[in-house]
C-alpha cells in the first residue's frame, strides 16, 4: 500500500488504511499492541488525522470489529429455542475467531475505564443482540409458548448466554466451543425463560 504525504484533506481513503491497518495488529499481536504512533504510521498519516477520526485506539479496535460482527440479523425459526439457539451460535462464532479471541481481555478492560468505549460496545454489541432476544421472546409469547405474560428479564436472558462464552474464552478450562456448546448454553437459556413463566421442562438427557 502506497504511503500518504501528511497534510491531505480529509479522506474516506485514511479511514480504510487506518481501519485496514488496525485490523492487522489486532490480529498479528491483539488490543495490547495496538497504539495511534504505529498506526498512523503503517497507514502513512498523521496523529492529528487520526484523531480527527477516531478518539483513540480503542474506539478505532471497536469500528473494527463493528464492521466485522455488528450487523445482527433476526431469524425466525418458529420456536422460542430455536431463535435462542441461533443467537447463541451467531455469538460463539464471533467471540471464537481469532481477531475476537486476540482482543478481547484488552477491550474488556478498555470498557471497564473508558466511558466512551463502554458506550459503543453497548450500542453496536450489546443493543443489537438484546434486541434479537427481546423479538424472540415476544414472538414466543405471541405463540403462547410463554402463555399469557411473558414475564421474563431480557438483561438476564442475556446474561445466561453471554456469560459462558466470555468464560470459556477468558478462562484455559480446555473446554469444547463450538455448535454443540452453542445448543447446550441455549437450552439453559430456554429453560430459565420457561422457569420464569412457571412452564416446567424437562433436564436433557
Amino acid at each position: 500500500m502506497a504511503k500518504r504525504q501528511p497534510g491531505r484533506p480529509f479522506s474516506t481513503e485514511i479511514t480504510t488504511d487506518l481501519l485496514e491497518a488496525a485490523e492487522r495488529a489486532m490480529e498479528r499481536g491483539g488490543y495490547s499492541n495496538l497504539t495511534v504512533d504505529t498506526l498512523v504510521r503503517e497507514a502513512g498519516t498523521t496523529r492529528a488525522t487520526f484523531y480527527r477520526r477516531f478518539t483513540g485506539a480503542s474506539h478505532l479496535a471497536f469500528e473494527v470489529l463493528a464492521a466485522k460482527f455488528g450487523d445482527v440479523g433476526d431469524t425466525d425459526t418458529g420456536s422460542l429455542l430455536g431463535d435462542l439457539t441461533e443467537v447463541q451460535r451467531a455469538d460463539v462464532q464471533m467471540l471464537s475467531s481469532q481477531l475476537m479471541r486476540n482482543n478481547l481481555a484488552g477491550l474488556l478492560e478498555a470498557m471497564r475505564t473508558d466511558d466512551q468505549v463502554r458506550e459503543l460496545f453497548t450500542e453496536r454489541f450489546l443493543a443489537p443482540r438484546r434486541e434479537s432476544i427481546r423479538l424472540a421472546v415476544d414472538r414466543a409469547a405471541e405463540r403462547g409458548e410463554l402463555g399469557a405474560v411473558p414475564g421474563i428479564d431480557i438483561e438476564e436472558l442475556r446474561d445466561l448466554m453471554i456469560g459462558p462464552i466470555i468464560a470459556r474464552i477468558l478462562l484455559p478450562t480446555g473446554g469444547g466451543f463450538d455448535a454443540e456448546f452453542a445448543e447446550r448454553t441455549a437450552e439453559t437459556a430456554h429453560r430459565h425463560a420457561l422457569a420464569a413463566v412457571g412452564i416446567a421442562t424437562p433436564e436433557p438427557a
